[in-house]
């Protein structure tokens, strides 16, 4: 199994309305599994191999060093209302030379995402998300993901029917229905709904 030293250093605290959460991380991670090419793979007796590509084993070798920093603010703007902003830079090095390029690249370097809450009153709320992340390379079969934008919207009704209490809520995921990709081209994403409902016994 790969190894992983992690080292942060944080700071939780209230400002008036605003809760902070912050932390700088150092993570190194040592025996890194990745892919490699099995020149030493022998068919069995009367087998045909269909696939042209090399076969490809798995090894431990390179060491690579994650540093970055995460921030969060909680500001309850009002009694209904909420905005909760999260921000996380990363950094991704190499510090031995057999990782592959991609792998610096396999995270995104930034990611934000900001979610606005209102109650209307003890049964319905609703919420706005936006989510963007930076371009990264994906590891595998995945392709190179360009910058990622979206928002989500979430209308919910809670309920009580006397035996049981629950949720029904509307989700529209991608409002703007900007086709982007997650990990690689067939994983192409456009605008989506669904409603949830949800019970406790």
């Amino acid at each position: 199994p790969e190894k992983i030293i992690s080292r942060e250093i944080g700071y939780v605290g209230k400002i008036a309305n605003l809760q902070l959460d912050t932390r700088i991380f150092s993570d190194r991670i040592d025996d890194v599994i990745r892919g490699q090419d099995n020149i030493d793979f022998a068919l069995p007796a009367n087998t045909i191999r269909i696939n042209p590509n090399p076969v490809q084993g798995s090894i431990n070798s390179g060491t690579a060093a994650v540093e970055g920093i995460e921030l969060q603010a909680n500001w309850q703007i009002n009694k209904q209302t909420s905005l909760l902003v999260n921000h996380a830079h990363v950094s991704i090095r190499e510090t031995h030379p057999n990782l592959k390029n991609k792998f610096v690249r396999s995270m995104p370097s930034n990611t934000s995402n900001l979610m606005l809450t209102h109650r209307f009153d003890n049964n319905w709320d609703a919420s706005f998300l936006y989510f963007q992340t930076s371009k990264t390379t994906q590891l595998g079969d995945g392709n190179d993901v360009g910058l990622i934008r979206k928002c989500d919207v979430r209308l919910a009704r809670k309920f009580n029917s006397g035996h049981f209490t629950g949720e029904v809520s509307a989700v529209i995921e991608n409002l703007f229905d900007n086709h982007y990709e997650e990990f690689a081209d067939y994983n192409t994403l456009k605008r989506r709904g669904r409603i949830n409902l949800s019970l406790d016994f």
